[in-house]
Parts: C-alpha cells; structure tokens; sequence
C-alpha cells in the first residue's frame, strides 16, 4: 500500500510541476511572480525525480539512493527557501507597483472623463508582415463617444478605417502610421461633416503610445467661424459688403498669372461716382451710403460671376477682369456698367442722377504690371472724367498723363509688390436733377 501511495505522491509531483510551469509561460509580463513559479516547478520535479529514485531502491536492494536523495531535496529546499524569500521582497514590490499603477489609472480615466476633448487609444493592427493595416480601438472618454455619435461599447474593438472609412480614403491613416514609425506626434485642424450634417472643424492631436496612438480633439467651429468673421470684416468693405483694398494687389496679381499662364489678357477698371459729393453736401451722409450701396450692387449685376467688384474707399470702385480673350469683352462689360449705375436714382431717391466715370487698362496691351495697369487707368478714367462723365474711356498712349517711363515707386525690400491708389482731385461736379 505504501509504494502505491508513494506512486500516487510522485505522479502529483510532476503534475504540480506542469501545472507551474504553465502558469510561467502565462506571466510574460510579470516577472516577479514567474521567478516563484519556476522556483516551485523545479523543486516538484526534482521532488519526483528523488520519489522516483526512492521507488527504484525498494525493488532493487542493491540499489540505494536514499542518501543522495534526501541530500538533493535538502540542498534544494534551502536554495529553494533562499530564492522565495528574495522573490518575496520583489513581490511585495510589484504588488506595491501595480497598486500605484492602478492609482494612476484611475486618475488618468478621471482626467479623461472630465476633459473637454474627445480622448481615443488605439493600438496598431499589424498584418503577417509586420506592416500596420489598421488601429483598434482600446479606449475611449464620453466626449469620443459624442465626437464618433455612438456608445463605447459599439467602439472599443472595433477597426478605426473600418468603423469610420474617412480616415483611410482622407490620408489620415497614413498620418497615424508616420507617427507610430517615427514617434512625431501631429497637431492639425480640418474640416469634418458629422452625422448631423453640419459642417464641423475639429483640432486633433496623435501622439504615439507604445505600438499605438492617442489622440485627443477638440471641435473647434465656434473659434474658426470667430476667426473667419474677423477675417471677412478685414477683408470686406463694411457698407457695401464689398472686398476692400486689401484684397485688391492680390486679386490683380493672381489675374495677372493666370493671363501670363493662359496667354489671356486682364481688363481693370477703376470706377468714380459723379457727383458724389454733390450728394453728400446737399442730402447727407445717409443719402451717399445709399448711392454707394445702390453703386455696389449694380456693379456686381454688371460683371461676369468671375470678376472682382472692390470698393477702395470713398466713391471709387475697382473691377477686375480676368481671362480676356478679346477688347470687345471689355468695352462690352464697361458700357454694361456704366448703363447700369445710370438707371436712375436708389429708391426714395429718384430724383438723384446717378453715372459714373471709368478707366480702363488692358494686361499685358498697355501695362507690364499691376503697377501700371492700375496707374493708367486710373489716367484713363480722368479721360473720361474730362469728357462730363457717365462714360468709360481705354487707356491709350495719348491720354493725358501718360508717362512712357513711370516713376518707380519705393518699395520695402522683399515685400510683395502692391497697388498704389493715389489721391485725386474731383472734376468740378454737377449738382443732380431735382
């Protein structure tokens, strides 16, 4: 009965062993913990093995193993005694280390919880050769769930390209990756459609984290809708809704290029009211913005869709012509315009005669640059306003004020070249028809 048990008792040994070894396989990331579990496989198997010997001795007399046994599981209870009392220390370490590691999870969720930012991890999907095919959802805070509009639980596991196809087909994807391989984090602003169709920007930043990333945004439409009010208010004339001279040098130039790209021409007109003071002394202020605004909007009506209407201050008006295949088109549009600022007085102003004086300059006929081109038509349209007014004239190398050689302005060095709209005496004007 005995060598039964001592069978049964060597069988549980190796048993125990396997059993310790399995969970030191299991426990790559505690290392602590798997020093025990080595520690107590070695010493189950060697236990057997001196079960084993023991066995070997009762069935065969002239073997006799007893003293070696007893002095290997001697000699390895105390290494074995001395090892666990090390890993014990280390243990109480680790134990003290994951404790703080769960306080700081904690905390780090909290923070993330009440943050104003949508907070994402995502941990890289690698395919059979090591390349990153997609990222999986880890974590994510409330506010994500409201950015993504659905429930965390439909997101954490699931594929980002998969789940919101718009980052691969966007290029966002690759941007992830660059920042997983290089360890460059992003900061960009862009704009988003989400399911409640209005239109959206949102301020991300990825950074990576670990074999992953974390990205926090931010939807931030309220500040980019405030910065595009100022920039329009900047850029725009505030009674007529019109580009003001700060748009002028670019609009000019940027028709310039496409005339030297596209073998076109490019027509300015420079606009003035007659009698406009006229309007001011007599009726007031309040008259005189309603011409300018009634000015404005015929202007506008006058021109192609891809013509620039500008007020440069006062009552003087710039329009620019783009993509001019012949002069005809230009004389064309100018007599447009000057009928239509003729067609009578604003409302409640009917009694008002409303017409105005326009010169012309053609790119690359009669000016080289934007410089000239505004220079001499602003000499034509003294022409015309020489002429009484109500009409348009081209500029041409009689037109008085014509100078072959214009004096260069000053410029500051390494500025880009812009339009100089110089101040001009009034014709003697005519007071309006009663």
């Amino acid at each position: 009965m005995s060598i039964v048990a001592d069978m049964v008792l060597t069988i549980s040994y190796f048993i125990l062993a396997a059993a310790f070894l399995s969970m030191y396989s299991k426990s790559k990331g505690l290392l602590q913990i798997r020093g025990i579990f080595l520690i107590f496989a070695l010493f189950m198997s060697i236990s057997g093995v001196t079960r084993i010997m023991g066995l070997l001795a009762l069935f065969r007399q002239d073997l006799d193993f007893s003293a070696q046994a007893e002095m290997i599981s001697a000699t390895l209870a105390v290494v074995s005694a001395g090892i666990i009392a090390a890993l014990v220390g280390r243990t109480r370490d680790f134990l003290a280390t994951t404790r703080r590691s769960q306080q700081n999870e904690a905390r780090f969720i909290a923070a993330s919880e009440s943050s104003l930012e949508a907070f994402y991890t995502l941990q890289s999907v690698r395919g059979s050769d090591g390349q990153i095919i997609d990222f999986e959802f880890t974590y994510l805070n409330t506010n994500g769930e409201k950015l993504i509009g659905l429930p965390r639980e439909e997101i954490i596991g699931q594929y980002l390209c998969a789940l919101i196809p718009v980052n691969r087909s966007g290029g966002f994807f690759d941007e992830y990756k660059q920042v997983v391989m290089s360890g460059e984090p992003i900061v960009q602003e862009f704009p988003m459609e989400l399911d409640d169709d209005i239109p959206r920007w949102i301020r991300h930043e990825v950074v990576r984290l670990e074999d992953g990333i974390a990205i926090s945004a931010a939807d931030i439409t309220e500040r980019k809708l405030l910065e595009q009010a100022a920039q329009y208010r900047a850029q725009h004339d505030v009674l007529t809704g019109l580009p003001n001279r700060s748009l002028l040098n670019d609009r000019v130039q940027q028709a310039i290029d496409r005339a030297i790209r596209y073998k076109n021409k490019v027509g300015l007109f420079v606009v003035d009211m007659d009698m406009f003071k006229e309007v001011n002394d007599t009726l007031g202020h309040a008259a005189g913005d309603l011409v300018l605004v009634t000015a404005a909007q015929r202007l506008r009506e006058s021109v192609r869709g891809t013509d620039s209407v500008l007020r440069i201050g006062g009552d003087e008006f710039i329009v620019v012509m783009p993509d001019v295949q012949q002069e005809a088109d230009i004389r064309r549009v100018a007599a447009k315009v000057t009928a239509a600022i003729a067609n009578g007085g604003p409302e409640g102003l009917e009694n008002i005669r409303m017409s105005c004086s326009i010169g012309i300059a053609i790119y690359p006929t009669q000016a080289a640059s934007s410089d000239e081109l505004f220079s001499r038509a602003d000499a034509a349209m003294y022409e015309a306003k020489r002429r009484g007014g109500g009409c348009f004239e081209v500029y041409s190398e009689g037109t008085p004020g014509f100078s072959p050689q214009p004096r260069p302005r000053r410029r500051v060095p390494g500025a880009r070249p812009a339009l100089v709209v110089p101040r001009r005496p009034k014709p003697t004007p005519l007071f309006p028809d009663a």
